[in-house]
């Protein structure tokens, strides 16, 4: 009886590691296929099966930044500044929803109210953009933080002509105001919290990713902390950036579906209604 048990356990396992063996990934098959052969691939099953990956991964990037934001924004940014964004992605989303081209207050507008439609809803999406690349944020800085900063930016760094313009930009926007903060408090204060906007969060990075410290003594985690408080406001502002991107992914259908039924939308338009100027934000 044993006998027999163990030439059981035997034959299932061998049956399972056959199925295993048999099983192949279409996504597998499709990448290692032999283009240049006669064979065929199936086009229907190979752009189904890449549209539900793509659909898989902007629905967790959508997830992750939404976390990200829901997490961390409390931290940084100013509380009526993200309503008002909160609200403004909202007010998109219901206009696309509302305008949808089947719904009846569609489908009896003339061509130049859809026009007019268009632009509006051109409008409201543009402005999210603008409003995420005008992110402005609030960071706590002990006043260990703030003396490493001040320091390495003012007299420990050296300025190529490629950085002369934008550390003076830094200095008068924010490094003499931080400044001016730092005089004014009493000295028994240990923290105080200083704004900046994310394209010089993104310079400021730039800037102190040069500097180096020695050992891992105090001045190595007060340099670690600043740099992981500039990594989290890049943080929202790539969250605010993947909403952004499927935001004009839904509106990008609905402009189609809205040209395809009379509206009149210039050309240009069509090219730069996503755009997002901002460069080079930290990783």
């Amino acid at each position: 009886m044993s006998e027999e048990l163990n030439d059981m356990q035997e034959f299932a396992i061998e049956e399972e590691e056959k199925e295993q063996i048999e099983v192949v990934d279409p996504l597998d098959k499709l990448v290692e296929h032999d283009f240049n052969s006669d064979e065929e691939i199936n086009l229907d099953e190979s752009y189904e099966m890449i549209q539900q990956i793509e659909r898989i991964n902007t629905e967790a990037k959508s997830n992750e930044a939404e976390n990200v934001i829901d997490d961390i924004s409390g931290v940084y940014m100013d509380k009526k500044y993200k309503e008002k964004l909160d609200k403004s992605i909202d007010s998109v989303k219901a206009f696309i929803k509302k305008h949808d081209v089947n719904s009846d207050l569609v489908k009896n507008a003339d061509d130049s109210e859809k026009t007019r439609l268009f632009a509006i809803g051109s409008f409201l999406n543009k402005n999210i953009g603008h409003l995420i690349n005008e992110l402005k944020f609030s960071i706590t800085l002990t006043r260990e933080e703030y003396k490493m900063i001040q320091s390495t930016l003012e007299r420990k760094l050296s300025y190529d002509g490629n950085d002369v313009f934008n550390i003076i930009e830094l200095n008068e926007k924010y490094l003499k105001e931080w400044k001016q903060l730092d005089k004014s408090l009493p000295k028994q204060v240990p923290s105080f919290v200083v704004d900046i906007d994310i394209k010089n969060v993104v310079m400021m990075y730039h800037f102190l990713q040069k500097h180096t410290v020695k050992g891992i003594g105090s001045e190595f985690y007060t340099f670690a902390t600043v740099l992981q408080k500039i990594a989290d406001t890049n943080k929202l502002y790539n969250a605010y950036s993947v909403i952004k991107q499927r935001l004009d992914i839904d509106f990008n259908i609905w402009t189609g579906a809205m040209d395809e039924i009379g509206a009149q939308i210039p050309q240009e338009e069509l090219e730069t209604f996503g755009e997002n100027p901002v460069q080079g934000t930290v990783s």
